[in-house]
């Protein structure tokens, strides 16, 4: 997909303090996963790449289901993945799912299912990047209201925190260690 980029990220974060973001930008907040960024390509081909470039698709083989079931194609997606266990984000059984493949990581996607938090809607047929970020926003929640995520994927609720709760995910809050 043309418009993702060599490296498939197109807005790669820096970590900063919620009341440090200037006027006329938007943060997210720092999940404790793997940023991601999610291609659906013609022909059912996906693609999921860390921000280093490496493909993880054969990783979450799970991921790559729900994009073949429910995306459109053309579309590119940026967010993080992140694995729950008991009520708190369990980065080190993300860590244990990324080195596995086939039949080990259908297992391990049972064990540890790996959820993708969405922030960002980067390609819909064309290149977005160019596209205002609150247009952008609009775009993917428009594109969740039309699909059946909500299992395995959410739309990245927007700070303050009690968009948490809204969202479903009480409880389960990243631990504001910074914005992205």
């Amino acid at each position: 997909m043309r418009g993702l980029g060599r490296s498939g990220l197109t807005a790669i974060s820096s970590g900063a303090s919620a009341r440090c973001v200037p006027a006329g930008w938007a943060a997210e907040p720092k999940w404790d996963g793997y940023r991601a960024q999610l291609a659906a390509c013609a022909g059912g081909r996906v693609l999921l790449r860390c921000r280093q470039g490496t493909d993880m698709t054969a990783s979450f083989p799970e991921n790559r289901a729900v994009a073949l079931s429910q995306l459109p194609t053309d579309i590119g997606l940026d967010g993080e993945l992140v694995v729950w266990e008991r009520d708190r984000l369990a980065f080190e059984r993300l860590q244990q799912r990324l080195a596995r493949r086939g039949s080990g990581a259908a297992e391990a996607a049972r064990q540890w299912t790996a959820h993708y938090v969405i922030f960002d809607l980067v390609h819909a047929g064309a290149d977005l990047s160019g596209w205002p970020y609150e247009r952008r926003r609009a775009a993917l929640e428009a594109l969740f209201r039309a699909t059946a995520w909500r299992r395995r994927w959410r739309c990245a609720p927007r700070p303050p925190t009690r968009l948490w709760r809204k969202a479903g995910w009480s409880g389960r809050r990243p631990g504001w260690r910074g914005c992205a």
